[in-house]
């Protein structure tokens, strides 16, 4: 494991490189075939992940009141190489280069499209009574995160939730109005996060699939009987 300070300051970045110990990463991130990790000072996080041989995603999880350091990068045009160099300034670890290459292979020898649409395989909301002890209005909510382009905005929710699509990416908000819940993100199954949101807090996440590349999606809140939460998500393609 390298860790990388970019001539900034502002960020620090973990790569796992061939032949070497996953120092501070768990079996489960090996696993999940966690090859880099991106951290900047005011707590957002950029995951490099390769869940299958050829196939990347980049996740970034950060602050509901900040930016996502991804937001700012054409990630449709640059190469996942080159998205790790802008966010660290430095030259992408030989892990994720190899990756790439990877990536290049299976482009090649991947099947036409076979046409498949978009399905949204979500659980209809259901709506809450009670008082709003913290966290933000179902008003301030929408106001904030609930903006024209979003797929799905859900308030004052209660129970767990399961939403899949088949597509390039996903972006959303979740704020927890009272009790606890966990948000894990999935792509053809395996996991990419899983946090706990607890009462009061609102967090942002966010996963991508390299250039040209859809994958069914799936976002999923749990541990939610008796809770209450507004939920927001957008599904980009």
């Amino acid at each position: 494991m390298k860790r990388v300070v970019a001539s900034l300051g502002v960020i620090h970045a973990l790569a796992a490189l061939s032949g070497c110990e996953y120092d501070g990463l768990t079996a489960e991130d090996q696993g999940a075939g966690l090859i880099a990790v991106v951290e900047t000072e005011d707590g957002a996080e950029v995951q490099f992940i390769e869940p299958a041989p050829g196939e990347l995603i980049i996740s970034s999880m950060y602050m509901s009141d900040r930016e996502d350091p991804l937001q700012a990068l054409d990630l449709d045009t640059l190469e996942p190489t080159e998205i790790y160099q802008a966010l660290v300034g430095t030259e992408a670890p030989a892990a994720l280069r190899a990756v790439e290459e990877r990536m290049a292979i299976a482009a090649s020898q991947a099947p036409p499209d076979d046409g498949r649409s978009d399905t949204d395989q979500a659980v209809a909301p259901v709506p809450a009574s009670g008082e709003q002890i913290r966290g933000l209005s179902a008003e301030e909510f929408q106001s904030r995160y609930c903006t024209p382009d979003v797929t799905l905005c859900w308030l004052n929710r209660t129970g767990n939730l399961s939403i899949s699509r088949r597509t390039r990416a996903v972006e959303g908000h979740i704020n927890v109005v009272s009790g606890q819940v966990i948000l894990t993100t999935r792509s053809d199954g395996t996991v990419i996060r899983s946090f706990s949101v607890l009462e009061g807090q609102t967090k942002a996440f966010a996963m991508y699939h390299a250039p040209g590349v859809e994958r069914p999606l799936r976002v999923d809140v749990t541990q939610a009987e008796g809770d209450t939460y507004h939920f927001a998500a957008k599904w980009k393609r």
